[in-house]
């Protein structure tokens, strides 16, 4: 495990939604997103607490904070921590834009380049980037993906 303990990754959170207040408006658009897209979710809390996908997102969206705020070292080792516990792998300089559902998540891999556009879903075992076009494995959907 990284060398970031749980109150220093929960200090980093709330200091960038305070830099940052636009990131909770985007967090209500994921909620939204898996609630009304994903059968498996019963609550806004229960996909709030549980579902792996929607908190690598969230872990991402203050990662990329941080890394287009000249604090990558910091956006790069949150990456990590969140990669090593739950087995998604986003890089701090993809964009992904509002209303993001990532389904279940292990394996995914989202790599610098990628740009997620709005009320995008990503199904599972997913590997992506501008140089990677969809094929019959790589499942996607949503706005726009490039």
């Amino acid at each position: 495990m990284s060398g970031l303990p749980a109150e220093n990754v929960y200090d980093i959170f709330i200091n960038v939604v305070d830099e940052n207040r636009e990131i909770m408006g985007v967090v209500v658009d994921d909620l939204r997103m898996v609630k009304e897209r994903d059968l498996a979710c019963i609550s806004y809390i229960h996909c709030f607490l549980n579902f792996k996908g929607f908190v690598a997102c969230q872990a991402h969206r203050i990662a990329n904070h941080l890394w287009y705020n000249q604090r990558k070292v910091l956006a790069l080792l949150l990456q990590n921590r969140a990669s090593e516990a739950l087995v998604i792998d986003i890089h701090p300089g993809a964009r992904i834009g509002r209303g993001m559902l990532l389904d279940h998540g292990t394996g995914v891999v989202i790599r610098e380049t990628a740009v997620i556009e709005n009320n995008a879903a990503i199904l599972h075992n997913v590997a992506r980037d501008r140089s990677c076009p969809p094929t019959n494995n790589r499942q996607h959907s949503g706005s726009r993906l490039r």
